[in-house]
């Protein structure tokens, strides 16, 4: 079969405006609009091989964005910055499955979103050696989730609840943080961050600190090290199940943690071409895994979540990236990077394994040239373009009985991530013409990605007339047309 009948329908708005004043400060006003529908028809009867082919759904979601910001000099060593921002999204998600006598809802999710963001801090150079950046932001959260999906969908079963929860929470946050000059050469930065997250009331304090040593003008040498959290997807928090006769949520997962330590080596080649070399290490510890499973949060990638989950998974990365840069020069610029690096993760079962990004390198080339046109030489004609390489990502391999009994794709979790795909080549090319007049600008560009027809995607289906499990590629040219005005 060829596939669905997919109808897609997207657009978007975005708008930032300034507004200097003589005595109060400046002004920003930005806002983004989005909407995207897209709907899958069920194919003809006779084309059905997969369960895909029998399938059609309905995805709509709205979103809109919006904000003010701040900036007063209090005086020429002292200003703050305030900004309150305002998103919303609405997300609504069908999806039915077709048999010879019926039609089967197997997934309804519903997901409406208000955040209120307030941010401010206060920058202050004490002296010329000192200088402190304090802040907080105020994050408030209004939901409303509710995520239906079958458990078993090639065995036609009903829709199951899986998340729900409505409500309002609060993420609190602050931080400070000073650049210290230790010496002409030498300049320190110590900071701290705390975040406390009040719908399960957990919290985090953490550090960071950072060394730069300026060797001469031309080269320098510098480490950090930093404690980073993150908190997890709202609708994953309200994950129930009942298990062993007992009731289980994730309701009270803690922050996913990460210690990062970095060095970085940067040498000024010329005045116009910089190399720069980051070794780094990173181990991640508190991460969600599901119990006496492969399962872990770092590799998932799922619309919706449908497991309970502890925070005893770990992980590491660890690489070098290299950079060389050649600035703006002529109008032509280029810059090339190269990362070597290596993924693993230890999940609810006790077992190291390859992450599913552990792709083992990544070399990517980006280059444009610019030239000045019209009459006075105020245009612009951009040409750019992106070459990358990168290693296979990590896949699990299918478990084929399993699919047999349940005719939808299994995969043997035990063998998480074993397998690999073979390395990919890909490019974006874009040109674009900026008309730049006294009191406005216009710019227009066409970008064209996947150049080479490869979206680095794999999957697997389900042949339900055959009875065998299929591979398929990704592939895909996508063009983008824009227009901006500037003024």
């Amino acid at each position: 079969a060829s596939g669905n009948d997919i109808n897609l329908k997207y657009q978007d708005l975005a708008f930032k405006l300034n507004f200097p004043t003589r005595k109060a400060g400046t002004f920003s006003i930005w806002g983004l609009g989005l909407i995207d529908r897209n709907k899958a028809d069920v194919l003809e009867r006779s084309e059905w091989e997969t369960m895909g082919d029998r399938s059609s759904g309905y995805n709509k979601l709205d979103k809109l964005a919006g904000g003010l910001a701040h900036k007063y000099v209090l005086d020429e060593n002292t200003y703050i910055c305030s900004s309150l921002s305002a998103t919303y999204s609405k997300d609504r998600s069908l999806a039915d499955l077709h048999t010879d006598d019926a039609i089967i809802n197997v997934a309804d999710i519903q997901n409406s979103r208000w955040n209120l963001v307030f941010n401010s801090y206060l920058n202050k150079k004490f002296s010329p050696r000192h200088t402190n950046r304090t802040g907080i932001t105020i994050t408030e959260l209004k939901y409303d989730l509710d995520y239906k999906v079958s458990p078993y969908l090639g065995l036609n079963k009903p829709m199951e609840q899986i998340s729900k929860g409505s409500g309002e929470s609060t993420v609190l946050s602050a931080y400070s943080s000073s650049v210290i000059n230790l010496s002409n050469n030498l300049t320190t930065s110590l900071g701290v961050t705390g975040q406390y997250f009040t719908l399960n009331k957990n919290w985090s304090i953490e550090p960071r600190v950072a060394l730069k040593w300026k060797i001469n003008p031309a080269h320098s040498l510098a480490a950090a090290y930093g404690l980073h959290s993150r908190r997890e997807r709202l609708d994953y928090y309200f994950v129930e199940q009942i298990i062993n006769g007992k009731k289980e949520s994730n309701r009270y997962l803690d922050f996913s943690k990460a210690h990062h330590f970095g060095f970085t080596y940067d040498w000024n080649i010329n005045q116009s071409l910089h190399l720069k070399i980051e070794p780094y290490y990173q181990y991640l510890f508190h991460i969600p895994v599901e119990e006496n499973s492969s399962f872990s949060i770092i590799n998932y990638e799922e619309f919706y979540l449908d497991r309970i989950l502890t925070n005893t998974g770990i992980a590491k990365n660890y690489g070098i990236d290299i950079t060389l840069e050649q600035y703006m020069k002529n109008g032509f610029y280029y810059m090339i990077t190269a990362s070597l690096f290596k993924s693993k993760y230890r999940g609810g079962d006790r077992i190291w394994r390859n992450t599913r990004l552990d792709k083992s390198f990544l070399v990517n080339l980006l280059a444009g040239k610019e030239w000045m046109v019209g009459r006075l030489k105020q245009n612009v004609l951009s040409v750019n373009g992106r070459l990358f390489f990168q290693g296979g990502g990590r896949y699990t391999p299918v478990d084929e009985g399993k699919s047999q009994e349940e005719k939808d794709i299994v995969f043997d979790e035990s063998k998480a991530y074993t397998k690999r795909f073979n390395p990919s080549i890909n490019g974006d090319v874009s040109i674009s013409f900026r008309i730049n007049k006294k009191r406005v600008s216009h710019e227009f560009s066409l970008k064209i990605l996947n150049v080479g027809m490869r979206t680095g995607m794999h999957f697997y289906q389900y042949n339900e007339r055959t009875s065998v499990v299929e591979e398929k590629d990704g592939v895909g040219l996508i063009p983008n047309i824009s227009y901006k005005i500037y003024f």
